[in-house]
């Protein structure tokens, strides 16, 4: 990943040296492409959708079953704020998130498919979806969201987590520079790969910084009140639905 990345980068800049570089295309196609290889044990190109009647090419592969779900995670129910209104339907919100699942779904399961084909014909590889069909524990649903997960986790978060990483050493030199004489101490000229990050106790130290200032997952499903309590003084009765 880190190889095809910096060299991604380099051409970038020698093709156009005083241009502006859009980091985040090329860390998301990376990451894209390794979230897929560690759900799946490969990097698709394409994949047939019998509910689409055509083959999904990879860019529309990342827009539905993470851009699209991501926006969709993000749309706001008003009647979430207005729980006693919850009867009220709201048809336009209720038919997007339908849309958008149905969607993701039928992606998903045709990307499962696929490989699980290749399972069958006893092309083993190294990845989640192999360790999961060996435990033949779970059903088709089953796997099919836990692949989801791991290619959205793997996709979206890691790469917000990042850009915002990036974003706070720009605006704090002497950090980023603290953080590369610590690299430098550790790796010297050689990548830094897993094993040297027990080393890297001020790198660590970044990225959990990061995470405290900026939330990947800021919102959050409704969260309910187990037991009556007192907040901002204000009686909150157990039951109560609350939003972050």
């Amino acid at each position: 990943m880190m190889d095809n990345m910096l060299s991604t980068l380099r051409t970038l800049v020698t093709d156009d040296p005083h241009s502006p570089l859009n980091f985040r295309e090329v860390f998301k196609d990376e990451l894209f492409r390794l979230s897929l290889i560690q759900s799946l044990g490969e990097d698709v190109s394409s994949v047939y959708v019998e509910e689409f009647g055509r083959e999904v090419s990879k860019e529309e592969i990342y827009q539905i079953t993470v851009v699209d779900m991501m926006m969709c995670a993000i749309e706001v129910d008003w009647r979430d704020f207005f729980p006693y209104l919850s009867w009220v339907p709201n048809k336009s919100f209720e038919a997007r998130v339908l849309t958008t699942e149905s969607r993701r779904t039928a992606v998903a399961r045709a990307l499962v498919n696929q490989q699980k084909k290749r399972i069958a014909h006893g092309e083993a590889k190294v990845s989640y979806l192999d360790f999961l069909v060996a435990e033949k524990a779970l059903t088709d649903e089953q796997l099919t969201m836990l692949v989801w997960e791991a290619i959205i986790e793997a996709a979206d978060t890691t790469l917000v987590t990042t850009e915002w990483a990036m974003y706070e050493l720009a605006k704090n030199p002497e950090i980023q520079d603290r953080l590369y004489q610590e690299i430098q101490q550790v790796c010297g000229d050689d990548k830094v790969t897993e094993e040297h990050l027990r080393q890297l106790p001020y790198l660590n130290a970044v990225f959990h910084e990061t995470l405290r200032h900026h939330s990947p997952v800021p919102l959050v499903p409704p969260r309910f009140v187990h037991e009556d309590t007192k907040l901002a003084g204000y009686d909150v009765p157990a039951g109560t639905e609350v939003i972050d």
